[in-house]
């Protein structure tokens, strides 16, 4: 079985009005990979999962608002999609939904968080930026028919993940 984890910018996409270069290039590649995965692999899985943050993860504004390390560049009322890693790691593991499931899934949860709640429940202290970032609303009904367990809120996910990266 291939698994590839692309990214929900490519279900995005078309909602977007003005992606920066950088973003265009990012999403195009994941989109570009899917293609070729699709006609090579017959039997693959490809999770365009929304935003997840783990200890090794890169240093974004998700993950600067959890450690209470940085500036954002993001604005207050900016939303995420927040999914929970150890779903991901759930999906990827568990052969019941591997062995079964082939195609494309939207891996989200079933709301988006603004970085202002997010900021309350994790105590953040910096400034916030002037970007405002919007997670877009992407079709899951698929997805939760099989991954049932992904059916769950973005604060309910922040709050888990922010345990997962202040654990001691």
């Amino acid at each position: 079985k291939f698994i590839f984890i692309s990214s929900i910018y490519v279900s995005q996409l078309e909602q977007y009005e003005h992606l920066n270069f950088n973003d265009l290039i990012y999403t195009f590649s994941k989109k570009a990979c899917e293609e070729i995965i699709n006609k090579k692999h017959k039997n693959s899985l490809i999770l365009r999962c929304s935003s997840f943050i783990t200890p090794y993860s890169k240093k974004n504004n998700l993950f600067h608002l959890i450690k209470n390390d940085k500036n954002l560049s993001v604005t207050k009322t900016s939303t995420y999609n927040i999914i929970n890693p150890y779903d991901l790691i759930k999906i990827i593991n568990n052969s019941k939904y591997i062995q079964k499931t082939k195609g494309t899934f939207n891996i989200c949860s079933k709301d988006n968080i603004k970085v202002h709640k997010m900021a309350q429940l994790s105590n953040f202290t910096k400034r916030f930026g002037y970007y405002r970032f919007v997670s877009k609303k992407v079709d899951t009904q698929n997805t939760y028919k099989i991954f049932d367990f992904l059916n769950k809120s973005s604060k309910e996910n922040f709050i888990k993940t922010f345990n997962i990266l202040n654990e001691k």
